[in-house]
């Protein structure tokens, strides 16, 4: 989803976010977001940093630098 640049992604990989607990999975969807970019996408990433660690909040982080 994050290489097609479209925002109409957004509200599919937050759900997504929300609904799993893989490590993997969860950093892909943060670069997914962080790919896709916009103040949507930077929304959602801000709103899944307070309760993120460790590889999954340095995941958000970098995708945070790059929107």
């Amino acid at each position: 989803m994050g290489n097609t640049l479209d925002d109409r992604h957004i509200s599919t990989l937050v759900k997504a976010f929300h609904n799993n607990d893989d490590e993997r999975v969860l950093g892909m969807i943060a670069w997914a977001l962080g790919r896709i970019g916009g103040p949507k996408a930077e929304k959602a990433l801000n709103s899944f940093l307070p309760q993120s660690k460790g590889s999954i909040r340095d995941e958000i982080e970098s995708a945070l630098a790059g929107s």
